[in-house]
């Protein structure tokens, strides 16, 4: 009784922060859609379990518990910073209990992630962005978006590997995503050979990272050996500010790892579903947007997302997340002036 009691208060404590304001609970839900419901209100689940059932001051609605992609709690109608998310899978346990499921026989949780000492700042991410937590070791948050994305099956924008400017999926737009239009290239080149920024010593003695030494008549490395994007140059940082940034190829590792991946489909948008092991109420989907390269855009049901990691062996490609429709997860090494999506982190 008491932990019911102590879980329901904490609820309450979430959805009361401020009595005083028109209060609402806003259900995020694929396509962008959303339902809103006005407070004080209550949650039942369906006969059959498969539908949420609130009622609220004046409103009722009924979701399908597997549409809704997050939660979020406005205390005003006008606080659109996301100063108070609440992510749906955060209060489902509550929700359970309200709803008379608990059969009290469940062993207690074992010891829970520390929270962090301050909140991340979650910048200027569209409103819904949710920083999901799917029990990393390392503590390590992830969008529920993409950059450029308004709701969580959304493509979002292409990038190049180190460049901000981000397009659309529109392959008709004008920008080639080859080596003759990417940022990082010496003026007079128009191959991988021109790279001039973000060069590791691979001993591809033809690129510009490397001059001849007359003396030793061998191959000196002169390159910046920069190997992880800098924040000037990481996509998630640009546009979405605050905490936010781009994954390294450790953090990929680390997310595949720590949860178990799935294709599916919702809303007629394919993707990969990544569940936490440690609840899997918690998870994020990484549509299959695939990628653009020079003036086509290639779907084929196929992730690729960008990392902020250089390919150590090789100066032309960095790290990418790749998953193709009944293969498996795995780290690949892509073609920097490719256009891929960009899944942001928050670090702890």
């Amino acid at each position: 009784m008491k932990k019911i009691l102590a879980l329901f208060l904490a609820l309450v404590g979430l959805m009361y922060v401020r009595p005083a304001s028109a209060q609402t609970l806003v259900f995020h839900l694929p396509d962008g859609a959303v339902s809103e419901v006005s407070m004080p209100c209550t949650f039942t689940f369906s006969s059959n379990g498969d539908k949420l059932i609130i009622d609220g001051s004046g409103n009722r609605i009924e979701l399908q518990r597997d549409r809704i992609l997050a939660m979020t709690y406005r205390p005003n109608r006008g606080d659109s910073n996301n100063d108070m998310k609440v992510d749906v899978a955060d209060i489902a346990t509550i929700i359970s209990i309200m709803a008379g499921q608990e059969d009290g026989n469940n062993p207690e949780p074992g010891p829970q992630p520390e929270e962090p000492n301050t909140a991340p700042d979650l910048g200027k991410a569209p409103q819904g962005t949710m920083a999901v937590d799917l029990g990393l070791p390392s503590g390590t948050l992830w969008a529920n978006m993409n950059v450029g994305a308004t709701s969580p099956l959304e493509y979002g924008l292409y990038f190049a590997w180190g460049e901000i400017m981000g397009y659309t999926s529109d392959s008709g737009d004008g920008r080639k995503f080859d080596f003759a239009s990417y940022k990082w290239m010496a003026s007079d080149s128009t191959t991988w050979k021109g790279i001039n920024k973000y060069q590791a010593a691979d001993g591809n003695t033809e690129g510009c990272w490397y001059k001849a030494n007359s003396f030793t008549l061998e191959y000196d490395f002169v390159g910046d050996g920069i190997s992880v994007l800098l924040p000037e140059d990481d996509a998630a940082t640009a546009y979405w500010k605050g905490d936010w940034c781009m994954p390294t190829k450790e953090d990929f590792q680390e997310l595949l790892d720590n949860t178990i991946g799935e294709w599916t489909t919702f809303a007629g948008v394919s993707g990969y579903k990544l569940t936490s092991k440690k609840n899997s109420s918690n998870w994020i989907i990484l549509p299959s947007a695939g990628h653009r390269y020079i003036n086509e855009l290639y779907l084929n049901e196929r992730c690729l997302y960008w990392s902020s990691s250089l390919l150590p062996s090789w100066t032309m490609d960095a790290e990418a997340l790749r998953v193709d429709k009944n293969e498996d997860a795995r780290i690949f090494n892509l073609q920097r002036s490719i256009g891929c999506p960009v899944r942001p982190v928050v670090r702890k």
